[in-house]
């Protein structure tokens, strides 16, 4: 569970960097768009990840969907739901034996 925690807000860190850093290059004189997940999976796994056609099942869309979103939010959302799952649980006693 502490590594799951210590991961957890590694991702969320990361996430908030690469958000500020978007933030930064928004504010620039050219023309940005953000960096996407499919291009991070790219730069990680080195293949291209399979895009779906018109005839591809829910699963497959809902992948093409997530990997043209901007990649902070899918790292800060995997951060947090690790973070969330490898939370600290305090362990409540209903009967106390005296």
């Amino acid at each position: 569970m502490l590594i799951g925690r210590i991961t957890g807000w590694i991702l969320v860190a990361v996430a908030i960097v690469m958000a500020s850093a978007e933030a930064v290059l928004a504010f620039g004189l050219k023309h940005h768009t953000g960096i996407a997940t499919g291009e991070v999976v790219t730069l990680l796994t080195g293949g291209v990840p399979a895009s779906a056609g018109p005839h591809e099942s829910l699963l497959a869309n809902a992948e093409h969907l997530l990997m043209q979103m901007p990649a902070w939010v899918v790292i800060g959302a995997l951060g947090t739901i690790l973070l969330l799952i490898c939370r600290r649980r305090h362990r409540r006693f209903i009967f106390v034996r005296r």
